[in-house]
């Protein structure tokens, strides 16, 4: 597998691609969240995985990826994908069938309230956006409806985080190492025992979409708009 050329290329900054789908802002607050992490090589199976999604999927996906201070990423996943893309930003809320990107070289937390925020900090574990700090904030926020991906990479980002996701009841699905470019986060993500499944890229979707029909988004919904109804 060749490295992610896509990801690094320097005419076109990440934080100055946006979404113009109006639509966005007229959709759901997402009650289920499908993150994934990527490092070297990982934008072929993210790619393949997220083009392969229902454009109607009751999710919304965030993605964070290690690439250099700029990157087409955005643009690239718009031409390739069936939903709206845009930068995820502090305040702005999660909504349902949008993909969330990561801002380069800023980690990004997923709050209580469906919303997100941006932190300019230290690397985690040498990664900045930490995926580690991604999925604990999703689990936290998300529990059981929170699903974490994790593909191709260098270091050992996620590894900790999707501890998390599993024990507050989410999934983890990771790539099989045997078809990653760099297999050192897939494999780290494995020896904690917390992968549900470990599949090749082309398997994730129907795995993703089944996890999800088996949630009651309505009554999610509900709980979370009145959290204190009988």
């Amino acid at each position: 597998m060749k490295r992610d050329a896509a990801l690094t290329q320097s005419d076109t900054s990440i934080d100055a691609v946006h979404t113009s789908d109006a639509s966005v802002d007229r959709r759901p607050k997402a009650q289920a969240v499908v993150a994934f992490t990527a490092s070297a090589g990982g934008l072929g199976p993210l790619t393949i995985a997220l083009r392969a999604l229902p454009g109607d999927l009751a999710a919304a996906i965030i993605v964070a990826v290690h690439t250099g201070v700029r990157s087409k990423l955005p643009a690239v996943l718009r031409a390739r994908c069936p939903f709206p893309v845009t930068l995820a930003e502090s305040g702005a809320p999660i909504r349902s069938g949008v993909i969330y990107v990561a801002q380069t070289g800023r980690h990004l937390i997923v709050n209580a309230d469906r919303t997100f925020t941006v932190a300019d900090r230290r690397r985690v574990r040498f990664a900045r956006p930490s995926a580690d700090w991604l999925f604990a904030s999703l689990a936290a926020s998300y529990g059981e409806t929170a699903i974490a991906v994790v593909l191709s990479g260098y270091q050992r980002d996620g590894a900790q985080g999707i501890i998390r996701v599993r024990r507050n009841g989410g999934a983890v699905i990771v790539q099989e190492p045997a078809t990653c470019y760099a297999s050192y986060m897939p494999n780290a993500a494995i020896r904690t025992g917390c992968a549900a499944l470990v599949l090749p890229p082309d398997l994730m979707a129907a795995a993703i979409v089944n996890r999800v029909a088996g949630f009651d988004i309505e009554r999610l919904r509900r709980e979370f708009e009145n959290p204190f109804a009988a």
